[in-house]
């Protein structure tokens, strides 16, 4: 920790006044960071560390739809994510509507290609974005379930009758979701 709070004060230009553990984190440690001047920042430090740019890169994107509550990236580097420390408040009596709305426009950031401009990652698994895809099957099925079979293959866990499903998934996905009339839209991992 020590180790850490050095490289915080370097980056940060500032003494660090105290260190704060946030719970919650299963992949990573989390921690409310104030320094000197009593400015307070939210700080992620992963084992992997490139899972620190992409968040950062996937946040920044995020808030270009202007649209909801995204906390400002502060720094990022290979040992940790900086962000701005935004303070719990108690929730209103409005707040699920409000947040449903703000949430709603967040989708309504379109793309012309599946994918992103980079890969990212769904907790600590890596979530392959690149290739872009024109074609909503080839991408989900590659780049969703099957990545996400393969994993299980690699773990002992994929079953014959998970096997099966896959086979049939293969055959059929086209016509599962030639149906659906989504658009293209931002999606995220979870919420901060």
């Amino acid at each position: 920790m020590e180790n850490l709070e050095k490289k915080l004060e370097v980056e940060l230009f500032q003494k660090i006044k105290s260190i704060t553990p946030i719970g919650g984190g299963c992949i990573g440690n989390a921690m409310k960071v104030t320094v000197e001047n009593g400015t307070s920042y939210f700080v992620k430090h992963y084992k992997n560390s490139k899972m620190h740019k992409a968040e950062a890169n996937g946040l920044n994107e995020l808030k270009t739809a202007n649209a909801i509550r995204i906390p400002r990236v502060v720094k990022f580097n290979d040992d940790f994510l900086i962000l701005e420390f935004i303070e719990s408040a108690p929730k209103v009596f409005d707040f699920n509507e409000k947040f449903g709305r703000q949430f709603a426009e967040l989708h309504k950031m379109t793309s012309q290609k599946y994918g992103y401009i980079e890969d990212n990652f769904i907790g600590s698994t890596l979530q392959i974005n690149v290739p872009q895809n024109d074609s909503w099957n080839e991408f989900y099925f590659e780049n969703r379930l099957m990545v996400q079979f393969r994993l299980a293959e690699k773990n002992g866990h994929a079953t014959n009758e998970l096997k099966s499903g896959m086979k049939f998934l293969e055959l059929n996905l086209e016509k599962i979701l030639k149906a659906s009339k989504e658009q293209l839209t931002l999606l995220h991992g979870y919420l901060l």
